[in-house]
């Protein structure tokens, strides 16, 4: 599979998130920072973070599609002013991490995605943060539903 394929199903870039001078673009397998405070004519990433799947092979034996069975990043909110909060699909696993916004380092452990991330890629989704430790997260499964979760 080449990325063509993937910028022909539109699944690439799923969130863009504008935190002053920088701007955060979660893609699949990917998040990229670029600081909008430098000119220039070319959009270069100032910092790029890998986060890919380990389980692409089970994924695909379950019968998915092998571009479904990606880490697509769903969610990414502020967590607090240094920290991102970042959920992906993880080849249908759902998995939540803090990175540090300065440097896109990872901070602790993973946490379980299920009810705060969607497991397909094209299921649309809004997460946000209330407070330290309020997450609402809700994922549209079709034309009048949704599934919630508030911790």
């Amino acid at each position: 599979m080449s990325d063509n394929d993937t910028i022909r199903l539109g699944l690439d870039f799923q969130r863009m998130l504008r935190i002053n001078h920088m701007l955060y673009i979660a893609a699949r397998d990917h998040v990229f920072a670029i600081n909008l405070g430098t000119s220039s004519e070319q959009i270069i990433p100032q910092q790029k973070l890998t986060w890919k799947t380990k389980d692409v092979a089970k994924c695909t034996v379950r019968g998915k599609n092998s571009d479904e069975c990606y880490n697509y990043i769903k969610v990414l909110v502020p967590r607090n002013d240094e920290t991102l909060f970042a959920c992906g699909t993880n080849a249908f696993n759902p998995t939540c991490r803090n990175y540090k916004m300065s440097t896109l380092e990872q901070e602790g452990e993973e946490v379980v995605g299920q009810a705060r991330c969607p497991f397909e890629s094209r299921q649309s989704n809004v997460g946000l943060f209330a407070g330290q430790k309020c997450k609402v997260t809700i994922t549209f499964n079709g034309f009048l539903s949704k599934e919630a979760f508030k911790e």
